[in-house]
Order: structure tokens, then sequence, then C-alpha cells
């Protein structure tokens, strides 16, 4: 099974690369160092708070402080490192190739606007075509590669944040330990970032498609209308009736941006209710 994801994810990125990309490269940067520092400040926060050491060494009272600060930041690093670190990564990973199919999509229905209805003949519609064909088979590869994975990662995140909220809401946040303060703060953070970006970035395919198959009918109706043509009618219907492309979880929880808040709201209220009971 190992050795098949992996020569999933292989044949992956080699189609990917053949879809041009101008999204910033700065930015992408910019967000993988973001979550390193944050994978550090977590180390350092937990280290300099006395307060969890017994709780790191077992109960016993270890008078070195240098050593309490190596061995917290030390663990709380590792921590950190499994989970949410490893998942983000995916998640990271997931957003970017779907951002570099969005961008294309987007860039082929721009295409189409600007070209004149009496130059979209039939072979500059089959050009388009070819091209949209390309994308959809990343995009196939990218649902067989992270379907699982990105709808466990949701899953997780869900079982985390409910977790958590049910914490706070039977205790006081004032009286808790500033370490569990820090930890459910940062989880907290990461879990909704992460899950509002896999449906976001997502989601955001399923609108391109049905702007680009909207773009491509309206511009073979307008070439029906200013050149008479009623030979292309049957291609631009056809794309049309198809079913926007839309990437799911397991095939169970479908990525749609509208999703978001029926997630979250979800999960406060059976949350609440739960803990009420």
């Amino acid at each position: 099974m190992t050795r098949r994801k992996r020569k999933q994810i292989t044949i992956l990125l080699h189609k990917i690369r053949e879809l041009q990309f101008t999204f910033s490269q700065i930015m992408l940067n910019a967000l993988i160092l973001v979550h390193f520092c944050a994978h550090i400040l977590y180390s350092i926060l937990l280290s300099i708070k006395s307060e969890i050491t017994k709780d790191f060494f077992y109960g016993i009272d270890v008078g070195d402080a240098w050593l309490k600060l190596i061995v917290v930041g030390t663990k709380g690093f590792l921590h950190y490192m499994i989970y949410p670190s490893i998942t983000n990564v995916v998640t990271f990973l997931f957003s970017t190739l779907c951002l570099r199919c969005s961008y294309r999509i987007n860039h082929l229905t721009k295409k189409i606007a600007a070209c004149p209805p009496e130059s979209f003949g039939l072979s500059k519609q089959l050009d388009v075509l070819r091209s949209k064909t390309k994308i959809n088979e990343v995009l196939y590869r990218i649902e067989d590669v992270f379907s699982f994975p990105t709808f466990f990662i949701i899953l997780a995140n869900a079982l985390l944040s409910s977790s958590v909220i049910g914490w706070f809401l039977l205790q006081n946040w004032a009286s808790s330990h500033v370490s569990l303060k820090i930890k459910s703060t940062f989880q907290l953070i990461s879990a909704f970032l992460s899950t509002t970006a896999i449906f976001w970035v997502a989601g955001g395919l399923a609108i391109e498609d049905r702007k680009f198959k909207e773009m491509f009918h309206r511009k073979i109706h307008l070439r029906m209308l200013y050149c008479g043509t009623t030979k292309e009618k049957d291609l631009g219907r056809n794309l049309s009736e198809e079913p926007s492309f839309a990437l799911t979880g397991c095939n169970i929880l479908p990525y749609r941006r509208s999703m978001i808040l029926a997630v979250f709201g979800t999960l406060f209220t059976y949350t609440v209710l739960i803990m009420n009971s």
C-alpha cells in the first residue's frame, strides 16, 4: 500500500510540473517560515513555564534549570512535530497542488473570455479542452492521493477541537495552567487553519470549474449569434451538463467552502449538547 501511494505521489508531482504556476514563491516560503517559527515558539513557551516541569519529569523535582529547559523544550518540539506539524505539512502540500490547478483553470477561463467569438472556432475549442483535460487528470491524481489523509486530518482536528472546547466548558480558563492554555491555543489555531485551508482551497476548484464551463458555453452561444454556426453547440452543451469537479474526503465529505461553517457549527453545537447532557 505504501509503495502504491509513493508511486501515485511521484506520478502526481511529475504531472503537476506540466502546469505552469506563477503564485508567489515568496508567499509560499513565508508560510513555511511562519509554521516553523510557530513550532519553535511553542517549544520555548513550554520551556519557560516552571509549573509544568514536574509533569515532564514524571513528578521528579530536577534541580538543574538548564536540564529542565532542554528536556521540556525537546519534548515540546517533538510533540508539536508529531501533531500538528506533520498534518500541517500534508495540508500545505494539498493546498499548494489545488491552488496550482485552480490557477490554471482560471487562466483558461480568462483565455476564453479574451478570445473574440469569431476566433473561437473548433480548433481553438479543442485546444482549450485538451488543456482542461490535463488539469482534470492532475485533479484525479490529487483525489487518489489526498482523499484519505485529508479526511482523517479533518477528523483529527474536529476531535481535538471538541475535546479542547469541552474541557474549557467544564473548567475555568483563568484557573487553568498556563501550559494548558499554550497547548490549547496553538492546537485550536492550527486545527482551525488547517481545516479551513482544506475546505477553502479545494472548494475553490469547484468554483473555478463552474466558471470555466459557464464561460465556454457563453462563448459558443455568442459565436452562434454572431457567426450563425450551430455545428459546435453540442460540444458546449455536453461540457455544461457535466457535474463540476469536487474533491472529497473518502467519498464521504465534499470539500466545498460552504462546509466550513457547517462543520464548525455542528462541532460546537454537539460539543455543548454532550457537555450539558
